[in-house]
């Protein structure tokens, strides 16, 4: 099994988990607005299992960690547990396979969508939804100021909070429609497929590097 299979074969696991634990679980608060439960474990060791198992590569997970090398995965079991505990079915389950530092192959599931997006350096990225065929994705051509924007801001480490309102107060001012839904990476995964992305501006995102990106958000909205 190559690694895009692999990956996406994971996040199937953990979602499925995730699917049929969605009545309101008991959980521990890791921080402010930062939560953990029993399903981000059951679905963490899952995948985990499965990874190493079928590719004895070692896996660095959220809630249990692991050592990084030169080659190996990174988990997150349950992508949006302030979402989950809510009731919000926008989550995610978001495998990648990380060599020399940079991501080679990854999958993210929404397990209350049913939809599974894949990529692979060189493959281009896919879109599975539950029923259909596999969409090939691509970068929209569109103008910026035609663009639906995805905004996360750093509740864990507030010295990057300039940063972000100055990205987000450019994008305003070009009157991007904005949209936020939990966390960038996983949660608004399902509106902001690649054809509908397109760049602020140049600079690079403001976010910290992989392993502490992610940061949630509430759930706001704004019409196009």
């Amino acid at each position: 099994m190559d690694a895009r299979a692999a990956a996406e074969r994971a996040s199937l696991i953990g979602g499925a988990i995730v699917r049929r634990s969605r009545s309101a679980p008991s959980l521990d608060v890791k921080g402010a607005g930062d939560y953990v439960t029993e399903v981000d474990r059951e679905s963490e060791q899952a995948i985990s299992a499965f990874l190493f198992g079928e590719t004895g590569i070692p896996v660095v997970a959220e809630e249990s960690g692991g050592q990084t090398s030169h080659r190996y995965w990174v988990v997150d079991p349950l992508d949006g547990t302030t979402n989950f505990i809510h009731g919000f079915p926008a989550v995610g389950v978001s495998v990648a396979l990380v060599e020399e530092g940079r991501p080679v192959a990854a999958a993210v599931h929404a397990p209350f969508l049913g939809d599974t997006w894949s990529a692979a350096r060189g493959s281009g990225a896919t879109l599975r939804r539950a029923e259909g065929p596999v969409v090939p994705l691509s970068i929209s051509s569109r103008p910026p100021e035609r663009a639906v924007v995805g905004t996360g801001f750093p509740f864990r480490r507030k010295q990057y909070l300039p940063r972000y309102l100055e990205t987000f107060r450019r994008a305003l001012e070009r009157e991007l429609a904005g949209l936020s839904v939990g966390s960038v990476r996983g949660h608004a995964v399902r509106v902001l497929e690649p054809k509908w992305i397109c760049p602020v501006n140049q600079q690079r995102p403001v976010e910290p590097a992989l392993a502490d990106a992610p940061e949630q958000t509430g759930n706001t909205r704004r019409a196009v």
